[in-house]
């Protein structure tokens, strides 16, 4: 089934390039180079900051708004909810965004019928998430452990689909560089989102599972928007479902292996929490976790840029390219983490105060927190290394490596510590991966051939081969 173009006035090769300016595309090297170049990157890497901006606001207001109309046991179902919905997210973003990412600027790549198949596989992936999460609910109803958790998750179970559907629009436009069109729909999201938890609190129905029912519903309008309107063509093509499929999985299988690891370390630390300490404790750590994701708001914003750009700078311009542009992704992330981080050590506390007296007294908590997405801003610029390079399997032993240290140090610290020592434990394990992952990118840069151009990125017939290597 064909779907609408893009807009009249804008020829397709120019959304796929955003440096198109004249007949030729521009190369990832002409891009940084030359005033209209650097004015066009430029005005890409603001929008998509202010999209970035937009989502975080929104989840800082979300939390803010729950934190301050609910208890802490409440915000504690809410934050245990939110890491089942964080390990969905991360398999999908390696199962379905990643490989779309990389294999959607192959020049021998149908980017329609690709695109068609994408959202094809997400939708299938959507209805499995939805499922688990029933299953989930059925066993948090059997055991009532913790307390509530049953009606939270089969609502959330019934969301979880439109949350995913809404994260993949926003990889696609990042892919294309279609920002403005990321935009709107996360702008389009946020007036929803808020809007329905004014009017839960107003009607006096507020409760955890009624606001994660319109965080869905506030998700769904944008993206079927998205889906009807298609501002980036697709075609929907039966015949290619399976084959795209194996092409998207040879890719990504390593990266969902290991991603899987390393974030069920990150998201099983607020269930130890709960564990060790209470339910109320959860709820506090997830009101540090969202000040503290202010500072990763930045590095996410900007990477929806370097990420696509780092993988078109190798298949344009080889091993130089790819290195001068992760020292700038280093550099950058460096400078806006380094300086947040700094901010919460001094104001973290006081914000705290904000979302209400309970959660006050917790500022160191923030600042490891923000110290520990610090070092995960590097290990992500390491990963945009390894998306360029075809190398995948490059993941696996950082993932390992985040994962041992964080349960290890988390049963070591929090009973010592209580929520400062989860938040060190995630320090420590964020410098793991961060190491770990750097040395195995370093190791394959090494072997490359220092003239290597573009024939080394994932293209071509054989970019399977290189992402199951």
């Amino acid at each position: 089934m064909a779907v609408n173009s893009l807009p009249a006035e804008t020829d397709a090769s120019d959304a796929e390039n955003p440096f198109a300016g004249s007949s030729e595309p521009a190369s990832a090297e002409q891009n940084t180079k030359g005033q209209g170049g650097l004015a066009r990157l430029a005005s890409l890497g603001s929008l998509a900051l202010l999209d970035q901006v937009v989502v975080s606001a929104t989840n800082f207001a979300t939390t803010f708004l729950l934190a301050k109309l609910c208890s802490q046991s409440e915000m504690g179902l809410f934050g245990l909810c939110w890491t089942i919905f964080g390990f969905q997210r991360t398999a999908q973003e390696r199962m379905l965004s990643a490989p779309y990412m990389v294999f959607a600027h192959r020049p021998d790549q149908e980017k329609t019928t690709w695109l068609g198949s994408s959202v094809m596989h997400q939708r299938m992936f959507g209805i499995g998430c939805t499922l688990v999460a029933w299953g989930l609910a059925a066993f948090f109803y059997y055991t009532n452990e913790p307390a509530g958790m049953g009606p939270v998750m089969l609502t959330f179970g019934l969301m979880s689909s439109f949350l995913l559907l809404r994260d993949h629009v926003r990889a696609v436009c990042s892919t294309h560089f279609r920002y403005d069109v990321s935009l709107a729909v996360d702008c389009a999201t946020s007036v929803l989102q808020i809007g329905g938890i004014a009017a839960l609190y107003f009607f006096n129905v507020l409760s955890i599972s009624s606001c994660i029912l319109v965080l869905g519903l506030a998700c769904l309008v944008p993206t079927v928007s998205w889906l009807w309107l298609a501002p980036q063509k697709y075609r929907m093509d039966r015949t290619r479902y399976s084959s795209d499929w194996k092409t998207s999985w040879g890719y990504s299988k390593w990266l969902v292996a290991a991603r899987s690891i390393g974030i069920s370390g990150l998201y099983l630390i607020p269930w130890i929490v709960a564990w060790l300490m209470d339910e109320a404790a959860v709820g506090t750590f997830t009101v540090c976790t969202t000040l503290a994701g202010f500072a990763l708001m930045f590095v996410m914003g900007i990477n929806n840029l370097f990420a696509p750009r780092t993988i078109a700078a190798f298949q344009s311009g080889g091993k130089p390219a790819l290195i001068r542009s992760l020292l700038e992704t280093v550099v950058v992330f460096s400078a806006l983490l380094g300086s947040v981080s700094l901010a919460m050590f001094f104001l973290g506390d006081r914000m705290l105060s904000f979302f209400g007296a309970a959660y006050a007294g917790n500022g160191l908590v923030v600042f490891y927190l923000c110290l520990s997405m610090f070092a995960v801003s590097i290990s992500i610029a390491w990963g945009n290394g390894l998306a360029a390079l075809g190398k995948p399997r490059g993941y696996f032993f950082g993932e390992v490596a985040y994962f041992l240290v964080a349960v290890g140090l988390a049963r070591v610290l929090i009973p010592v510590w209580q929520l400062e020592g989860a938040a060190l434990a995630l320090v420590g394990a964020s410098l793991a991966v961060s190491t770990v992952t750097g040395v195995v990118l370093l190791r394959l840069i090494l072997q490359l051939d220092s003239n290597d151009t573009k024939n080394n990125a994932v293209d071509g017939k054989d970019a399977s081969a290189r992402g199951i290597q």
